[in-house]
């Protein structure tokens, strides 16, 4: 069973051991509960987290730019 804690981290119940493992979404590995505090605050996590918040920025500065655009286009 997965539950989803924040858009970066999964909680994943091991069902052979019943010990809690994490997921990453950004650094894309597993994660045992106690080295979670650990690992995001590792610079490698942090500098994947902030590229990726840029890019999504990015994207969403280029969709309104594309969706003004358009507007302009029908209305104009």
């Amino acid at each position: 069973m997965i539950r989803n804690l924040c858009y970066e981290l999964n909680l994943v119940y091991s069902t052979e051991s019943l010990m809690e493992e994490y997921y990453c979404n950004i650094c894309q590995k597993s994660l045992e509960s106690v080295l979670l505090e650990d690992h995001i605050k590792e610079p490698d996590h942090i500098a994947r987290k902030k590229k990726l918040e840029k890019d999504l920025e990015l994207k969403n500065k280029i969709s309104k730019l594309e969706r003004s655009v358009l507007d302009l286009w029908k209305n104009g």
